[in-house]
């Protein structure tokens, strides 16, 4: 997926069913968190890393970014 603001890097280790992906920020070049299984919410969820400001902007790419994921899995 292509983001203005984030890169999404998959970091995925081999062998492992669900997907890790890391999530930065491209002008700041930081690391705010990542997306993974949550077996209890029984969905991909992000985990933000602690003291991380969000915008609406940004938060809405995390959210498209975690549908595609969604999606794959359902298939």
């Amino acid at each position: 997926m292509e983001s203005k603001w984030l890169d999404f890097y998959n970091m995925t280790p081999k062998g492992r069913k669900t997907k890790i992906i890391n999530v930065w920020n491209k002008k700041m070049d930081c690391y705010l968190g990542n997306i993974q299984w949550s077996g209890a919410w029984r969905q991909y969820a992000f985990m933000p890393m602690p003291d991380r400001e969000f915008s609406k902007g940004c938060l809405e790419d995390i959210i498209v970014f975690i549908k595609i994921l969604m999606g794959e899995r359902r298939k």
